[in-house]
């Protein structure tokens, strides 16, 4: 009797663990884009939402190389050493210290944010199919389980275990 209540105890709490797994495996395509990402942008709005991204159509071949969709665009500010203050918290270390050793001639050109990844729809069927499966082996050297795509679109750790 202690055996099947032990028994029954372990399989409650295997299947306790997975359901965060099984969770955002459903949330991939709905809240999350099809690699794992939020779906939507931020609250500022600098970052937009992902519409699935830019498809070969909206991509015209221009000999054998895709062309530049945003070419035309025009930076929306810049970042100088007269503006540095208003941006700081948004800029790295090394990129505030180029700005004030360098206030002449290093400056950051600021462009709109584009989310523009995307993929045919069977690697995004890997992908969903890689979370739950995948697994990492030879000590984080190798993956097994996994098919032509992300093979951890949503991690729990830097490990990318799920």
């Amino acid at each position: 009797m202690l055996m099947r209540r032990s028994g029954l105890l372990l399989a409650s709490i295997c299947l306790f663990a997975s359901i965060p797994a099984v969770a955002q495996t459903s949330a991939l395509g709905k809240e999350l884009t099809p690699y794992g990402a939020e779906l939507k942008g931020n609250e500022a709005g600098t970052i937009p939402p992902w519409t699935g991204g830019l498809t070969p159509d909206q991509m015209p071949a221009l000999q054998d190389k895709l062309e530049n969709p945003f070419e035309k665009e025009k930076p929306l500010f810049t970042i100088n050493a007269a503006n540095l203050a208003q941006y700081r918290d948004q800029l790295s270390p090394g990129q505030r210290a180029l700005l004030e050793r360098y206030p002449d001639s290093y400056a950051l050109p600021v462009y709109p944010s584009h989310r523009t990844a995307a993929a045919p729809q069977w690697v995004y069927d890997n992908i969903a199919r890689n979370h739950g499966s995948a697994r990492l082996v030879n000590e984080g050297n190798g993956i097994e389980q996994a098919v032509g795509g992300v093979p951890f679109p949503v991690p729990l750790n830097a490990q990318g275990e799920v």
